[in-house]
C-alpha cells in the first residue's frame, strides 16, 4: 500500500513538472510571436523604404536621361499644394513641346 501512495506521490509531482514545463513554454512561445511580429513590421518597413528608394533612383534616371536628350529644355518644379510623399515628386515640364509629366 505504502508504494501506491509513494507512485502516485512521484506522478502527482511529475504532472505538476510537466504543467510547468507547458505553461514556461506557452509563455516563451507568446514572447516569441510577439518579437517575430515586430521583427515582421520592421522588415516591411525596410521593404518600403527600399521601394521608395527605388523609384527616386528610377526617377532621377529619367530626368538625367531627358535633361540629356532635351538639354535646356526640361525642367523640373515641385507640385504645389501636396503633402507627404507626393509633395516629394517632381513635375517635369518641358516649354518646347508644352508637356507636363507628373
Amino acid at each position: 500500500m505504502r508504494s501506491h501512495r509513494q507512485d502516485l506521490e512521484e506522478k502527482r509531482k511529475h504532472f505538476e513538472s510537466l504543467q510547468y514545463e507547458v505553461q514556461s513554454a506557452t509563455f516563451k512561445y507568446h514572447d516569441l510571436t510577439n518579437a517575430l511580429e515586430k521583427l515582421k513590421e520592421k522588415l516591411d518597413l525596410v521593404s518600403m523604404d527600399q521601394r521608395e528608394l527605388e523609384r527616386q533612383r528610377q526617377n532621377r534616371e529619367l530626368l538625367e536621361n531627358l535633361k540629356r536628350l532635351f538639354p535646356g529644355v526640361v525642367s523640373v518644379s515641385p507640385l504645389e499644394g501636396t503633402e507627404g510623399i507626393a509633395k516629394k515628386a517632381p513635375t517635369l515640364i518641358c516649354s518646347a513641346t508644352h508637356w507636363t509629366v507628373q
